[in-house]
């Protein structure tokens, strides 16, 4: 394997930054120390200047995505983050939809009642009606035209969540870390 570029970030199955490379943790490190890696990546992922402090990505619970732009890609730039670990949906977030209602009117209320035919209303209790032999739910023996669902039968109304939850895609961590000496990586 070829010497790796200063700036080069490798993935490791391993728990530590191998020699000559820093853990991709967003820490602080001085520019005089690392002099190379400063130059290469300058303040893009923070710092302070005045005290010859550059910062390092940070990796941790993060995704890389490729910076630049293309037809319909959200442009990003070499240091930018975004998204978040964890969202709380509002009431115009949630997505408006409906459903077919397919079911039994039994107005008796007993299982022996096989064939009734009739249109639940807004007033039927939904149920899973199973029916020996075959425990196959007994549809309505004339179905009648599909037709709109009152908004409130089932719930009163969409409101929205107030507990965070997480918004993680799979994942396998490793570990990230950064080379600060080796090969300088020239322009071409």
């Amino acid at each position: 394997m070829a010497d790796p570029f200063i700036g080069e970030i490798r993935a490791f199955s391993f728990s530590f930054a191998p020699d000559s490379w820093l853990l991709c943790d967003g820490k602080s490190y001085d520019s005089r120390t690392y002099a190379a890696l400063s130059a290469i990546l300058g303040f893009a992922f923070g710092g302070n200047p005045s005290q010859n402090q550059f910062n390092v990505p940070n990796l941790n619970g993060s995704v890389v995505v490729g910076a630049g732009d293309g037809p319909e890609l959200q442009p990003w730039t070499v240091g930018q983050s975004g998204g978040d670990a964890v969202v709380t949906l509002g009431a115009n977030e949630g997505v408006r939809h409906s459903h077919a209602l397919i079911g039994k009117h039994d107005s008796v209320g007993t299982a022996g009642n096989k064939g009734m035919t009739g249109t639940p209303s807004a007033a039927v209790v939904i149920d899973r009606l199973f029916l020996a032999p075959t425990n196959a739910l007994e549809p309505f023996s004339n179905p009648p035209a599909v037709t709109g669902l009152d908004p409130n039968v089932l719930s009163p109304g969409y409101t929205a969540m107030t507990t965070p939850h997480n918004n993680d895609m799979p994942y396998l961590p490793l570990v990230y870390a950064i080379c600060y000496s080796g090969e300088w990586p020239y322009r071409p």
